[in-house]
């Protein structure tokens, strides 16, 4: 059990699981920190917050945010419950605005998922990684969200995909996509592949073996951040938000 996971993991290699958004991730495009500062004013779940400072145990290496808004303000579309094999988490959504005031904001800017390497783990003690990779494996060309077929459904007394949903999109045969995170749960553990999305895998270098695992969960929403990108660019444009 695990908060890196939805459901107890089984091991053996048998599947992977990530967050983060890679090359949409506005730390990734601001190191070191040269706009995004204490002060800082940015959009946390669609209501204006700021920067309070670094968060948990930030590092140069892994940077992370304290961040605070009026949660009043907030859409409840882009926060939410996220159920893992170790109970409840909260997911939010936060976009960031990076003015380009040099040359070296603007080469930062560059950056591309296959660029950001991502260390894989074993989850008991994630201690030295077993490989790495990009994420560029993670996300590209990859389904943000599944396609559920009705006709596939044949109705088990005991629903896998509800059982294992971490945000409860799927009940009664019936997807919510307002609740839906884009994981990759449902595509992976229903019995009748009812759901059809592609999320990947990744091919490893493991004592001294190549492997290929799934990835059969993913704990960040690239859908939801780019629209709550894209609101935040109409903000600028219509000086709703004043940077």
């Amino acid at each position: 059990k695990s908060i890196f996971a939805a459901v107890p993991l089984e091991g053996n290699l048998s599947g992977l699981t990530f967050s983060g958004c890679g090359d949409l991730n506005p730390l990734q495009n601001d190191i070191p920190h040269n706009v995004i500062k204490e002060g800082s004013k940015v959009l946390v779940n669609g209501a204006v917050g700021y920067v309070l400072g670094d968060g948990t145990r930030s590092s140069a290496e892994k940077p992370n945010l304290m961040l605070s808004a009026d949660m009043n303000q907030m859409d409840p579309y882009y926060l939410g419950g996220f159920k893992t094999s170790q109970g409840g988490e909260v997911y939010d959504t936060v976009a960031i605005p990076i003015p380009v005031l040099s040359e070296e904001i603007y080469n930062n800017l560059l950056v591309t998922d296959d660029m950001i390497d991502l260390p894989v783990a074993d989850i008991k003690g994630r201690h030295l990684p077993l490989d790495n990779t990009d994420y560029g494996k993670m996300w590209t060309a990859h389904d943000l969200r599944p396609r559920y077929s009705s006709d596939r459904c044949s109705g088990c007394d005991a629903c896998t995909v509800e059982n294992v949903c971490p945000t409860n999109a799927f009940r009664d045969k019936k997807i919510n996509l307002a609740y839906c995170f884009g994981c990759g749960m449902c595509s992976h553990y229903c019995r009748n592949d009812a759901f059809d999305m592609n999320t990947g895998s990744v091919d490893l270098h493991i004592n001294d073996e190549d492997v290929t695992i799934p990835i059969i969960l993913r704990q960040s929403d690239r859908l939801r951040a780019n629209k709550l990108s894209l609101k935040l660019k109409q903000m600028i444009e219509k000086r709703e938000f004043i940077l």
